[in-house]
């Protein structure tokens, strides 16, 4: 049988006082152990299913002997040690490995993500028959995976390992090199006590929507483990252009108890948007791209490890003294995305135009024709687990992307619920729905996505 591509992952021999530090300073070192133990075996486990891929496993370990059990889990392995005096040159080195193997195409992942979906790793071999470099970035600023064609040994020099720069100055250490760079969607890697709950909630919201556990090994050393829970972190994103009159009203009225962190995204604003924000406490970051779904994406990629994201507009239209109502579905673990309807709740007179009124009528329809899920609204004001939000994958960065979020969390199997809030006339006019252009032109982006999603397929975990 031929394989496509060589897969080499990257473990530690699971030892007391040798992995997991970080983790292990909060839960004891034998216990840290035994927890990444589970990551390994999930990780080879998911390894063994892939059958385009040639495993291999580059190793740190006192010796090869103690790495049986791995070739008996999934037969055929091949093991090897690691080598280099940092991570980027043992990386080369795996990489020089499965090349001179004969895998032109080669994924390297670690053994810190046992949670990653197997169709992360196929996705990056086939972004590589024409990318030469792929990148899979967490949360933190690191990334799970790293693929090419071709590695110059010098280009992973000077990285800054476990620092929220690791990513980004890869990079851009490849696109000195004049390589093309393909991004797979965020996902996250287990490092903290923080990453090690989000990864415990993400499991037991897999299990309530009905899907098996992705990876059983850790599943059964957290459930041995016990974990305190802890309020989750609520990250608020406000995507904003040009509304200094109306965004500090909206920060006030956030309810400082429920939101963490709170992040204005100015979309080139050309007034004092982004000053006022400051001066009431919010988090000012830049996207200069215009369009919703590119603030929206550039917010979340600045938020310090929220567990729930909750999206809001600028322009006073939302109520978000509402918030509460709107994340209550998904504290009390009901729901993994939440809809803020504004057809169901109270609307004052005039804030949504006839024709607003008739595009979410038919967007609905859509929703439910061709995905399967019911929807009166695909209102801004709503709320989403962090992690499914990973899941989903979210790419549209312009007018589609309520249209994404909710066909592909229909497609997921999310579940979806839907909270009646208030909606108000709104300070100043409307970039959309307040100009024929702006109306026509959301309205075929969010036909167009209803329509692209009918190709997409969720993540695959086993």
């Amino acid at each position: 049988m031929g394989f496509t591509f060589g897969l080499v992952i990257f473990a530690r021999e699971p030892k007391p006082g040798e992995v997991k530090s970080r983790l292990a300073a909060d839960i004891g070192a034998e216990r840290a152990a035994r927890l990444y133990q589970g990551f390994l075996q999930d990780t080879v486990a998911a390894a063994s299913r892939l059958r385009d891929a040639r495993p291999f496993i580059a190793w740190a370990g006192a010796s090869l002997s103690s790495t049986a059990w791995i070739e008996r889990a999934c037969p055929g392995i091949e093991v090897f040690p690691q080598q280099g005096d940092n991570l980027g040159e043992r990386i080369a080195d795996a990489w020089a490995r499965a090349r001179a193997r004969e895998c032109e195409r080669v994924v390297i992942v670690g053994s810190d993500s046992p949670s990653l979906p197997v169709s992360r790793i196929t996705a990056a071999a086939r972004h590589l028959r024409g990318a030469d470099i792929v990148l899979g970035p967490t949360r933190d600023g690191g990334y799970y995976l790293i693929a090419g064609r071709s590695l110059d040994p010098h280009m992973l020099d000077d990285i800054p390992w476990s620092t929220p720069e690791a990513h980004a100055q890869t990079r851009s250490a490849a696109e000195r090199r004049e390589l093309r760079v393909d991004l797979l969607a965020t996902w996250y890697d287990v490092d903290t006590v923080d990453d090690l709950r989000f990864l415990a909630a993400h499991l037991r919201a897999i299990e309530a929507r009905g899907a098996p556990t992705p990876c059983p090994a850790t599943r059964a050393a957290l459930r041995e483990l016990r974990l305190s829970d802890c309020p989750p972190r609520i990250g608020v994103v406000i995507p904003a252009l040009n509304e200094e009159s109306s965004i500090g009203r909206v920060l006030d009225d956030i309810p400082p108890e429920l939101a963490s962190e709170v992040i204005v995204v100015d979309n080139g604003s050309t007034d004092g948007t982004a000053a006022v924000a400051r001066s009431h406490g919010a988090r000012v970051v830049s996207e200069p791209e215009r369009g919703y779904g590119a603030a929206c994406l550039r917010g979340v990629s600045a938020l310090d490890r929220a567990d729930l994201v909750v999206f809001l507009d600028a322009d006073y239209s939302d109520h978000p003294e509402e918030m509460i109502g709107l994340v209550a579905p998904i504290l009390e673990r009901r729901a993994d995305l939440v809809i803020g309807s504004r057809t169901a709740g109270t609307r004052e007179r005039g804030a949504l135009p006839s024709h607003s009124v008739f595009g979410n009528w038919l967007a609905g329809r859509m929703l439910w024709l061709l995905h399967g899920q019911r929807a009166t609204d695909l209102g801004p004001f709503r709320a989403i687990r962090a992690d499914a939000l990973m899941e989903l994958g979210m790419a549209d960065r312009a007018f589609g992307w309520t249209m994404e979020m909710q066909a592909k969390a229909a497609r997921a199997g999310l579940r979806v619920a839907e909270v009646p809030v208030s909606y108000r006339r709104r300070i100043g006019k409307s970039k959309i729905t307040g100009t024929i252009t702006g109306s026509a032109k959301a309205g075929a982006a969010i036909i167009g996505m209803a329509l692209r999603s009918l190709c997409w397929r969720p993540d695959r975990f086993v």
